[in-house]
């Protein structure tokens, strides 16, 4: 059974952020954009074409007023099976079925539980170890669905129930009643879903190959000019696109919403510059705007260049992790120093987790599958990391099991707010991040020993100010 969670102390220590609110809005509602489904108790859903408010969120849904539904993001948090007509034997069959082990499930109420045993069963998708699109997601639960008899969410174009709403509550699995959490405890449990690898399920599905990485991105505020001002001149059409379709992309839309958005937007401020436009030819143009998003979403989807919100939570670090990573742990070795932020950037986004679950496909991203053991071996001899003897059995391949949960130990304080980010992401490249610490390139040399930085930052690596960075944009 679940124990009652300390929450003032809990979301201080383990949770995305202090304030339960926004651990909440950061998890499920992508913006404040509508519009939204709305739903009184004994009442129908309506659609309202309006913005979504803090109001409707945390005074209504929350509160147990009304029932909130949007359209999931591109990248969701969770997913949730809903199970009609439920009893503990099916539940029984749908956990074998998608082999689902203790903390990677949470089972909660559909408002319809007391009459009908209606419930939900919620988890944090994931596949090869990297985050999930909403397509990814319901291409893979197909066969799921049509056997067992469930629905899957969230949908690709309906919108979903938010959860932690009016008769919304956890299950407990040995009684299969009810526990009268606040919401506030309920997320809590939620934030500590481990994530759940849809390789399991019996139909798998191929990754796409990787492009090449992502380096440069367009500024949120370049293109927020453009949504408010339009077209700046002749010749802009085509870019001006692609920059919007970059920017709905890291805003978590779901393709066709951002070729909605821009279409609209052209129509209403193309201000004559574009021939085409003003030659009424608006097939071509929307073929070419349904193209260019297409393009973008594929690309950046296959370069694992994530949205915003899913990229600030898959990691991150704070100006003292990369002091104490060059000065403490590992000076003058720039391999390890890189190998360490890499690990201590995946480990501090899960930190709500007493001992972290770390895949072998993330150990392999951070050394190679060669040399993982040997740095994991270098920080347990430091005293910095503890494992737990829990491993991952692998038949005939003894060499491939490993110590599945982690726990740094002795880490700098840290929180969520004082992560080094640039325009609203959360920084991963190394040299970049060092040298937004510490400002002085000469300094930034003298700590890594290493002529490679200055080649990785001249000539089309960003400039540090002191209070930002000057970068050429695409």
């Amino acid at each position: 059974m679940l124990y009652t969670p300390d929450t003032n102390t809990a979301y201080k220590t383990y949770c995305f952020d202090a304030d339960p609110y926004k651990t909440y809005l950061s998890y499920c509602v992508r913006d404040f954009n509508g519009p939204y489904g709305i739903q009184w108790p004994g009442g129908e859903w309506r659609t309202k074409n309006k913005k979504v408010s803090d109001p409707l969120i945390r005074d209504g849904h929350l509160s147990g007023k009304y029932w909130a539904a949007l359209l999931a993001a591109y990248y969701p948090h969770f997913g949730f099976l809903d199970v009609d007509h439920a009893d503990p034997e099916k539940w029984e069959r749908i956990k074998a079925y998608f082999h689902f082990e203790p903390g990677e499930y949470l089972l909660f109420t559909s408002p319809s539980f007391k009459e009908t045993g209606n419930f939900h069963v919620y988890y944090r998708p994931r596949y090869r170890g990297a985050p999930a699109t909403k397509k990814l997601l319901y291409q893979s639960t197909a066969q799921a669905a049509r056997e067992l008899g469930i629905e899957i969410f969230p949908k690709l174009r309906q919108k979903g129930r938010l959860p932690l709403g009016r008769d919304q509550k956890l299950i407990d699995e040995e009684t299969w009643g009810p526990l009268e959490y606040t919401w506030q405890e309920a997320l809590y449990w939620l934030a500590k879903l481990e994530d759940y690898d849809l390789q399991k399920l019996p139909q798998q599905l191929r990754l796409p190959l990787t492009d090449a990485p992502v380096q440069t991105w367009n500024r949120r505020s370049q293109a927020e000019e453009l949504l408010e001002h339009g077209l700046s001149g002749p010749g802009t059409r085509h870019d001006s696109i692609e920059v919007l379709a970059q920017y709905f992309y890291r805003r978590n839309y779901n393709p066709g919403e951002a070729q909605a958005k821009i279409k609209h937007w052209l129509r209403a401020k193309h201000h004559g510059y574009s021939k085409e436009v003003n030659a009424g030819r608006w097939g071509r143009v929307d073929r070419e705007i349904e193209e260019i998003v297409a393009w973008y979403y594929g690309h950046l989807d296959r370069a694992r260049f994530y949205p915003d919100g899913t990229h600030n939570l898959e990691g991150w670090v704070t100006p003292a992790d990369v002091r104490w990573i060059v000065q403490e742990v590992f000076p003058n070795d720039v391999v390890n120093q890189k190998r360490l932020f890499k690990l201590l950037s995946y480990y501090r986004a899960r930190m709500y987790h007493n001992w972290v679950f770390i895949s072998w496909h993330v150990w392999a991203d951070i050394c190679s599958e060669h040399t993982y053991r040997a740095f994991r071996v270098q920080l347990e001899a430091k005293g910095l990391l503890d494992s737990i003897h829990n491993y991952w059995h692998v038949p005939a391949h003894p060499e491939l099991s490993y110590p599945k949960r982690f726990q740094f130990k002795n880490l700098p304080a840290a929180s969520f707010d004082h992560r080094i980010a640039q325009d609203g992401r959360a920084m991963q490249d190394y040299y970049d991040t060092l040298l937004g610490v510490y400002g002085s390139r000469q300094e930034v040399y003298q700590l890594v020993g290493r002529n490679a930085f200055y080649r990785h930052i001249l000539p089309e690596k960003p400039e540090w100010r002191g209070e930002g960075f000057l970068v050429r944009w695409l």
